[in-house]
């Protein structure tokens, strides 16, 4: 990354890499450019919504033009970027596109004053669209033309090849809609509860034996990564870092029979562990005395989430239960589906199957449940989560 911003300045402004590698036809040839800017303000969504008139007729007299819409922001060092492309509207020289959403980062990079062009051009079905004409203008002539009612504004389309005029490109709504980031959630007061569980199924091997994926050794493993991994993330958002830590699927007992929610940290049904490292504390003595049984079913934990989540509905706390599992659940949600609604996502890995579970409270409150061994990109599922999130004040 250094070596790209670095290069920004370079005078084919930024970094030429050579391609490497074989292809079916012999080496690989040729080199790549990268280029790079800093984005800005990229909360804001954008709505846009255009109409033409007038526009050349590219197809002769036994048809019309198919026209579509493409927009390019200006890069810093002056040159359009493509970013947008409308659908085709067929035999018409006064279309109408549909409504545009695009962030204010893809846009003008929160540049309000930035260029944008217009492009409309011919639709053919071979890819050779021919062009019809373009126009600029900045976020900020469109929003001051149109926006709060205002008039639509009128952009003349040029075709700088002959230097003809082409048509009218008109904007008939532009406005911007600010989203909250995830930033401005914990600035605004909002405090992020992190809670564990952990498989102790028999599917995970016996603890002692070196395969096992409970086998506690120098290295640590997959369990231990996914809770140290997502909890030094969530850890920090959470005030009091007591952090409820539960197993699922094995037998604590001697004799007894599997429990599918039990704690992991001692001291009782409600006690939790402190930060992180207590986390780690309680799974490393629960792997020593608990034995793995089965089945898979940690619906009890999601029950258990849910009513922690649900203790405290006044807006200022969201709930992030990391589920660690190597096997799909048989129950996985046995929870009422009056009160939640439920969207998964399987991924695989070489050892874990990952679930992620995302319950959505009809309140409007949010528990996010993740079963994942390796989350590298926490940061970036948290951003795309607050996505999710329900509007309020910050």
């Amino acid at each position: 990354m250094g070596d790209i911003v670095s290069a920004a300045n370079h005078p084919a402004g930024g970094k030429q890499v050579r391609l490497q590698g074989r292809t079916k036809h012999g080496n690989a040839t040729g080199t790549c450019m990268i280029r790079c800017e800093e984005m800005a303000n990229q909360n804001g969504v954008v709505t846009l919504r255009f109409r033409a008139k007038g526009l050349s007729n590219l197809d002769g007299m036994f048809g019309k033009s198919d026209p579509f819409l493409r927009m390019s922001r200006t890069r810093e060092i002056g040159t359009p970027l493509p970013m947008f492309r409308s659908e085709v509207i067929m035999n018409n020289l006064n279309p109408k596109w549909a409504e545009i959403h695009v962030s204010l980062s893809a846009l003008c990079n929160g540049d309000p004053y930035r260029t944008i062009e217009f492009n409309v051009a011919d639709y053919d079905a071979d890819g050779s669209h021919d062009f019809i004409g373009k126009c600029t203008a900045s976020l900020n002539d469109l929003l001051s033309s149109v926006g709060n009612g205002g008039n639509p504004k009128e952009m003349q389309l040029k075709n700088n090849k002959n230097g003809k005029k082409s048509g009218t490109l008109i904007c008939t709504m532009a406005k911007v809609a600010y989203e909250p980031s995830f930033l401005d959630y914990i600035m605004g007061g909002t405090e992020v509860n992190f809670m564990v569980a952990v498989d102790f199924t028999a599917s995970n091997r016996r603890q002692d034996q070196p395969d096992s994926l409970h086998y506690i050794s120098q290295q640590p493993n997959q369990y231990q990564q996914a809770i140290q991994r997502v909890g030094d993330v969530l850890e920090f958002y959470d005030n009091d870092k007591q952090f409820p830590t539960w197993g699922f699927g094995g037998v604590v007992q001697q004799g007894g029979r599997a429990e599918h929610c039990f704690n992991l940290v001692q001291g009782g049904p409600n006690a939790t562990a402190a930060g992180v490292q207590g986390i780690m504390n309680a799974y490393n003595q629960a792997v020593q005395s608990v034995q793995l049984s089965g089945p898979t079913i940690f619906s009890q934990v999601l029950e258990t989430a849910a009513g922690i989540a649900t203790s405290g509905m006044d807006g200022s706390q969201y709930f992030v239960s990391c589920c660690c599992t190597n096997d799909f659940a048989n129950q996985c949600i046995n929870c009422s589906t009056k009160t939640i609604k439920t969207l998964f996502w399987l991924l695989f890995t070489d050892c874990l199957l990952t679930t992620f579970t995302i319950i959505t409270f009809t309140t409007g409150y949010l528990l996010l449940v993740t079963c994942y061994w390796l989350l590298v990109a926490c940061y970036w599922l948290l951003v795309a989560w607050t996505r999710l999130l329900p509007n309020r004040s910050c």
